[in-house]
């Protein structure tokens, strides 16, 4: 039976591998396609020579930021194309990460709490968990938890608001882009069935039942509800590159091949 990973995180966002150690850990754990959905960054053409190289089919996708009431919710587009619209709100995204570093540090400094913030912003996808290292390495915190408890968690006066896309419009623009939406990890709102469906009512086309997160429970309850709401089902493992239990998780969540046949056929 084939398997796919739709859900793969490279350097191009925060992730540990390149493009060209993850296709390679995917040909030889025997998934026969994968999507690496970077954080808001569109695909890039030269993925396909490693695609041929090691065999292993190529979906371009994208996990896309987006918000909905209180909830950060992230969305996976496959299929996408670089279109005008999609590529103007990716960079938008991401130069506001930058920007928000740069606050956040102007912000801090005001009190005398001073970082290296041009090692910061070297990352990919600079954030808070990055200001928090700095904040360790020059002392003012002892751990992780202490950074945010003292100086970065969401009420703090040094926080500046991150930019926002709604989940409808973020669906709308994948849509454009020729693509197909998907809300990725949907465990986050497994909770609240109400949020849950109003996001499935800005026409989604599916859910990611299969996830690292997940248990065998909640992936047939997403399930369910992708049945009840005529949806597609997605699933991958979310790997950054890390190891979970001694393994690495590409190949570890998989997704039987039937179901990106099924996505394969609801392109437009």
């Amino acid at each position: 039976m084939k398997y796919c990973d739709l859900h793969l995180h490279s350097t191009l966002s925060d992730g540990l591998f390149d493009i060209e150690k993850i296709f390679k850990t995917a040909s030889k754990e025997g998934i026969s396609a994968i999507s690496i959905t970077d954080h808001d960054h569109i695909p890039e053409s030269g993925y396909r020579y490693y695609s041929d190289k090691y065999r292993v089919e190529y979906i371009p996708g994208i996990e896309l930021t987006t918000y909905y009431n209180s909830y950060e919710v992230h969305v996976l587009g496959y299929y996408i194309k670089p279109t005008l619209e999609l590529t103007a709100l990716t960079e938008e995204i991401n130069e506001s990460r930058f920007k928000r570093v740069e606050q956040i540090c102007d912000n801090l400094a005001k009190d005398n709490i001073v970082i290296d913030r041009e090692d910061i912003l070297k990352h990919k996808n600079p954030g808070r968990p990055h200001i928090a290292k700095k904040l360790i390495e020059k002392g003012y915190c002892k751990s992780f938890n202490d950074a945010f408890q003292k100086y970065l968690g969401n009420n703090s006066k040094y926080i500046v608001p991150k930019f926002q896309v709604s989940t409808e419009k973020g669906i709308e623009i994948i849509h454009k882009s020729g693509g197909l939406a998907f809300l990725a990890h949907p465990v986050y709102l497994k909770d609240d069935r109400e949020s849950l469906n109003k996001i499935i009512s800005f026409n989604i086309d599916g859910l990611e039942a299969v996830h690292s997160l997940h248990s065998a429970v909640d992936e047939e309850y997403f399930r369910s509800i992708a049945k009840e709401n005529n949806l597609l089902v997605s699933g991958g493992s979310d790997c950054h590159g890390g190891i979970k239990n001694g393994k690495i998780l590409i190949g570890k969540f998989k997704l039987p091949y039937s179901e990106l046949k099924r996505i394969k056929e609801s392109i437009k």
